[in-house]
């Protein structure tokens, strides 16, 4: 199948493979209780950071899909299962990239791209996740600086981050046009994280942070007051359109371990590939039937769901048109389920590092789809 990104691109997922393979996957078990800076810097090295800072600003100046790309291939590689979504927190450069003033850039973009600065985007809290214009952070101007109290939680690199996004309100009287984004030095007094234990994902760093009269400096305001929402819908767009990638990846995956084991698994003196039940089951995972289903419907409804996604970011970020992350969700997550039937649930020996693979995207894609409302928001914004 032509590829969906173009020769450039394909460029980014080699280095990606590579890096994996050779930088992370040898070292898995070092990083379950997170990762430290010797990947920090190995992924810089591989130029995996920063991707896309133009050129001129010290970056590769790469297509912002190469973050889908990089997605695409750490789903793919069992060092998914372990890293989460750690890498894509790169995510949060774009929001620097389109909205940064020059001094901010200049302040944050070396360390981004040299893997000394760890990022993170703190948005969701516990009473607001895929209603995010619910925040209760608030920001209250004093003087020069703002004043910060609230707490955000499930944020990813959280705990070993030296930048936060900070997304809070500073109109509370409004909802989406009284948000405002903060640059927030992760060392500033009065900030408190805690790491918060999860089932899959251990090198993620999710974690809770409370900020209990942060003072923030005005010029670390990116933008203007209220225009935090517009910020964030693009790039949570885009950030959708990763988890798609990376959710295509590790189906892909699944079904290709899935394969092998069933053209080597002898059962009644047959291979389990001979078996009419199990044949069936991979090339039809929701249980009908398609014609020309190889690779299975499933995987390939999500590769044509990923092109559209890709498509519509092209045309327009922000779409008010409602995505297809719960369709795209359902359809990998029927891939997955039948492979990890075929393995006998991904528990046996043959296949053991499926079993992680499988059980944390199976969890994470039950939830994209609650995300999918979210880019209505732009609808709704307009309107507030």
């Amino acid at each position: 199948m032509e590829s969906m990104y173009g020769e450039e691109l394909e460029m980014v997922r080699e280095t990606a493979r590579a890096f994996l393979r050779r930088r992370v996957e040898p070292r898995l078990s070092e990083l379950e209780n997170g990762t430290d800076e010797r990947f920090w810097h190995d992924a810089a090295e591989a130029g995996l950071l920063g991707v896309a800072i133009p050129e001129d600003e010290g970056g590769a100046g790469a297509d912002p899909l190469a973050l889908c790309v990089i997605s695409e291939e750490l789903g793919r590689s069992p060092a998914g299962a372990t890293l989460g979504s750690c890498l894509n927190a790169d995510m949060c450069t774009m929001f620097l990239i389109a909205n940064g003033a020059d001094a901010q850039k200049q302040a944050w973009f070396p360390g981004i791209v040299s893997g000394d600065v760890i990022q993170c985007m703190a948005l969701t809290e516990a009473e607001s996740g895929s209603d995010a214009a619910s925040i209760r952070t608030t920001a209250k101007r004093d003087g020069d600086h703002y004043v910060i109290n609230g707490a955000k939680t499930f944020i990813s690199n959280g705990f070993k981050s030296h930048l936060m996004y900070v997304l809070a309100k500073t109109d509370t009287s409004k909802r989406g046009r009284g948000m405002s984004m903060f640059l927030v030095p992760a060392d500033s007094p009065q900030i408190t994280r805690r790491l918060i234990p999860t089932m899959g994902f251990p090198a993620g760093d999710t974690s809770e942070i409370f900020f209990d009269d942060v003072r923030v400096p005005v010029e670390n305001r990116l933008g203007e007051e209220g225009e935090g929402m517009k910020m964030f819908l693009p790039v949570i767009a885009l950030d959708r359109l990763q988890i798609c990638a990376r959710s295509l990846g590790a189906a892909e995956a699944a079904f290709r371990m899935t394969l092998e084991h069933t053209r080597n698994r002898k059962i009644f003196d047959q291979r389990l590939a001979d078996l009419r039940r199990w044949t069936f089951g991979l090339r039809y995972p929701n249980g009908h039937r398609h014609p020309n289903a190889d690779p299975p419907p499933a995987i390939l409804r999500a590769q044509l769901s990923t092109t559209a996604q890709r498509s519509r970011w092209q045309r327009r970020v922000g779409s008010t048109q409602r995505p297809s992350h719960e369709q795209f969700a359902t359809s990998t997550n029927h891939g997955i389920s039948a492979c990890v039937s075929v393995s006998y649930g991904a528990r046996s020996s043959f296949y053991p590092e499926l079993e992680p693979c499988c059980s944390s995207l199976t969890q994470l894609l039950q939830m994209v789809k609650l995300w999918s409302w979210l880019l209505l928001a732009a609808s709704l914004y307009r309107s507030d």
